[in-house]
Parts: structure tokens; sequence; C-alpha cells
């Protein structure tokens, strides 16, 4: 299966912006499935979850709430920095840099970080 490629101007959008920062997963789906031509196959897979929950979150029947699917999905997708703060996870350079840390901080839905 041929990976997803999401051009960096999709993260820069207006609508993608607005889904991450309400955290509309299945819109920001959408969004990529629009613009890459990529499949629930493709996306579940780059994701690391299945077809079936890519569909219900698709259709709004399921929504991500914990911070490692968020976190998941802003590294399967290639998600610009910018793009992974809005939909408020660490930057990837920030989580490197945090290591061990944030395995410990799995299953917590947001975590806020201050003075960086």
């Amino acid at each position: 299966m041929n990976p997803i490629t999401v051009p960096a101007s999709l993260w820069q959008r207006p609508e993608t912006l607005d889904a991450l920062r309400n955290r509309d997963i299945g819109r920001v789906f959408r969004l990529v499935q629009q613009y890459t031509g990529a499949s629930q196959t493709q996306i579940a897979a780059a994701c690391d979850t299945t077809q079936g929950k890519v569909s219900r979150y698709m259709s709004g029947v399921a929504q991500v709430e914990k911070l490692d699917r968020f976190e998941a999905i802003a590294d399967g997708l290639d998600m610009t920095d910018e793009a992974r703060m809005s939909l408020g996870v660490l930057s990837r350079e920030v989580g490197d840099a945090a290591g061990g840390w944030l395995a410990f901080q799995r299953g917590v839905s947001a975590v806020v970080i201050v003075g960086m």
C-alpha cells in the first residue's frame, strides 16, 4: 500500500486549521481524503488504526478522545508543527526531546506546557 503524501499547504488551509483547533478528526480525515485521494484504508494504515474507526470518525459516529491517538494521527499524517500545535499535541522537536516523559502521559486528554 502506498503511503499518503499530504501537501504541506493542506495544514495551512483555514478549514483544516479550524478542524484541528476543534479536534474534529473526522473532518481532518475528510480533508486529507479530498486533497490526497487517500482511501480510508490508507488513512487507517498511516495513523495506526483500523478502516472501521476511520469510517466512524469521518461519519461523526465516534470521536478521538485520547492524547496518544491524536499524536498517532499527527505522526501518521506527517503534520507540520503548526498543525500539531493547532491540534493540541507537541511539536515533533519538543516531543522528541521529551522522550520518556510522553510515555508517562499516555491516556491524558490534554497536556499544557508553560514557559516554552
